[in-house]
């Protein structure tokens, strides 16, 4: 008798090991889920990416590969200014912000759209510009090649953090001088 209860009591707990984990995952996963889908209502490329991935963690993942896309895309906001563009449309101290008051799984999803987002938008703005050059200026006929969010997202997951971020942006030597006379206007204006 002895046997069969501490056979029962033993499988018991192995099962109710077994259930919370089993209970537990998707309600995690919902949340998840959840925040990253809030995140990315009005962003419907963005978020079938994430459905075709089975909303696979990007920014946000428990490994040192989603810790250092992080960084880069942080020190990349950060210095946004470097290139011409607008700082402030990133929103990079917000997202900092969120970032070491997030407590939740719902607010950690939340938070892996709007990186995803700030990242979308800020390489395309340093691929194509963040001026479309007829609305300045109606006798400039540019035509700018725009590039869904997939082809930056593809590009991201395809190679090292470090690397993608440096290979952003125009690679010609023109772009490298304008960026030297950038900064030489920038400093005489600090001045």
């Amino acid at each position: 008798m002895k046997i069969i209860t501490r056979i029962l009591i033993t499988s018991f707990i192995a099962w109710s090991t077994f259930a919370e984990k089993l209970i537990a995952d998707p309600f995690s996963n919902v949340n998840l889920r959840a925040g990253l889908i809030s995140a990315l209502q009005q962003h419907p490329l963005i978020l079938d990416f994430y459905s075709e991935n089975d909303y696979e963690l990007i920014w946000f993942g428990n490994n040192a590969l989603a810790s250092q896309r992080r960084a880069e895309l942080v020190n990349s906001l950060q210095s946004a200014s470097f290139h011409g563009l607008p700082g402030k449309k990133y929103q990079v101290n917000s997202l900092l912000s969120k970032l070491s008051t997030s407590d939740s799984l719902f607010e950690i999803g939340l938070l892996e759209g709007l990186f995803m987002i700030a990242f979308t938008e800020y390489a395309s703005d340093l691929d194509t510009g963040v001026l479309i050059p007829s609305e300045v200026d109606t006798d400039i006929v540019r035509q700018i090649n725009f590039k869904d969010t997939d082809f930056y997202i593809q590009g991201l997951l395809s190679r090292n953090p470090y690397d993608y971020f440096r290979s952003l942006g125009p690679q010609s030597s023109e772009y490298a001088r304008l960026l030297v006379e950038y900064q030489k206007l920038s400093e005489i204006i600090m001045n």
